[in-house]
């Protein structure tokens, strides 16, 4: 799921990642797109990423060997693309539900967008907390209905796991030079390390930089954070 302001890049990531384009002409998104693409997991990467979690499918593991040799192949990956302006509320707060992993980007170019982040984590506080009595039932539920790999082997094995928040992953965008700066490299990286110690990128559509490896390493992050440990 990409979350930021109107006009920041949401849809050119998305485009770029999964058909390899980039569209110069801003068209606003209205409600919500959608992106599919097939991924192939790499198993060095997704050890790494299982080491790095402080809960979940690291704890618990019979072996990393075994673990590994579990995960799937290759996975379908699912984007939802929702509007940024604050008409597009009740059609965003639908998907916090079974969203996994979550971009939330601002433009390098427009200190409004990266002001407005604090704003955008206090939505999704609101909507993707999951009470600890509650068991995961409820997000379990809502995944398996709105994940499209939901009922493949690949997609049972990564929403095997129900309890935990969604990946969220900083990504500063329009990074190329195409414009004037208003939010620092190091601005970025402050701001995610605040916020959680958030994984941060700055990126470009245009250009294609750090594109596939923001995409790649938060996948396999999901994927070490949402498959089972068993």
């Amino acid at each position: 799921m990409t979350l930021g302001d109107s006009g920041v890049g949401k849809s050119c990531l998305i485009k770029r990642y999964c058909e390899g384009r980039f569209i110069p002409k801003y068209i606003p998104t209205i409600g919500i797109d959608y992106g599919v693409k097939l991924v192939t997991v790499n198993p060095v990467k997704l050890e790494e990423e299982r080491a790095k979690g402080p809960k979940g499918a690291a704890e618990g593991s019979n072996s990393s060997a075994a673990w590994t040799a579990r995960a799937p192949t290759a996975v379908r990956v699912n984007f939802w693309d929702v509007a940024g302006g604050a008409e597009s509320l009740e059609i965003r707060n639908e998907f916090y539900a079974p969203t996994q992993g979550i971009l939330l980007i601002y433009n390098v170019g427009d200190l409004k967008s990266f002001e407005s982040l604090d704003r955008w984590v206090e939505e999704m506080n609101r909507f993707i907390s999951i009470p600890l009595d509650s068991g995961g039932a409820e997000r379990r539920t809502s995944v398996e209905g709105m994940m499209a790999t939901g009922n493949t082997p690949a997609g049972r094995e990564v929403g095997a796991v129900s309890d935990q928040s969604p990946v969220v992953f900083l990504c500063g965008n329009k990074a190329d030079g195409g414009t004037q700066r208003a939010v620092t490299e190091e601005q970025g990286r402050r701001w995610a390390a605040a916020h959680g110690g958030m994984e941060f990128f700055e990126t470009s559509a245009s250009s294609d930089l750090n594109v596939a490896t923001m995409m790649e390493r938060l996948f396999h992050r999901v994927i070490a954070r949402f498959m089972s440990p068993k």
